[in-house]
């Protein structure tokens, strides 16, 4: 692995060197799942023209921001409502739209008094009534390069980076409020298929919960 992907893991305490410890027992690696982890291409000082109030048809596409990503939930329109709800859909707008598929959304951002560095949720095709959707650069989002991921895959990847241990653990590689992209695709993580167990496990939590 190049040197540009490593980081250095300094634990504070006999705990942290445990949590360490489990997590890097975990067999893969981003790239060893044929997942990706990106930045939202839209930047919105850089996309005032295409940025709208509200979506109004197929030729909108949501705007999702960091106020969007709540644990295991997408929230849109945009909860803040002083930002942009929408992203038109034309021909000099696709540099900035994906096609709306299974995600994990993470929070690139935290304040310091927050108690939490990683804040994952679910972005569901099946929620979606338009083609397209639109990321801000305040996000990450995690895909399969090779295909789309599984709502079960989904919820187990954005379970395991909602959880208590992977919360730690990030602390340990990170002493920032910043969630980088790189720093994600040195962390170990199980198996598609365990992920997927945890997945389905945890949406009968959640749904049994509401």
């Amino acid at each position: 692995r190049s040197s540009v992907d490593r980081v250095v893991r300094i634990p504070a305490s006999t705990e942290d060197s445990q949590i360490m410890a489990t997590v890097e027992s975990w067999p893969n690696h981003f790239e060893d799942l044929g997942l990706r982890v990106s930045t939202g291409p839209v930047v919105s000082f850089r996309a005032t023209e295409f940025l709208l109030d509200e979506a109004n048809g197929n030729t909108t596409a949501p705007l999702i921001s960091i106020y969007s990503v709540r644990p295991f939930k997408t929230v849109w329109p945009n909860p803040n409502k002083k930002h942009p709800a929408a992203l038109q859909v034309c021909p000099d707008s696709m540099r900035l739209l994906l096609p709306a598929r299974n995600y994990v959304l993470l929070r690139r951002f935290s304040a310091k008094e927050e108690p939490r560095r990683l804040t994952a949720s679910c972005f569901l095709k099946a929620d979606q009534e338009r083609p397209y959707v639109a990321f801000e650069n305040h996000l990450n989002y995690v895909y399969h390069v090779e295909r789309e991921l599984t709502v079960n895959e989904t919820y187990g990847l954005a379970a395991l980076f909602n959880s208590a241990l992977l919360d730690r653990y990030f602390r340990t590689i990170s002493g920032n409020t910043q969630v980088n992209a790189t720093e994600l695709r040195t962390m170990n993580f199980p198996d598609m298929k365990t992920l997927a167990s945890i997945g389905k496990d945890i949406q009968s939590i959640l749904q049994g919960a509401s």
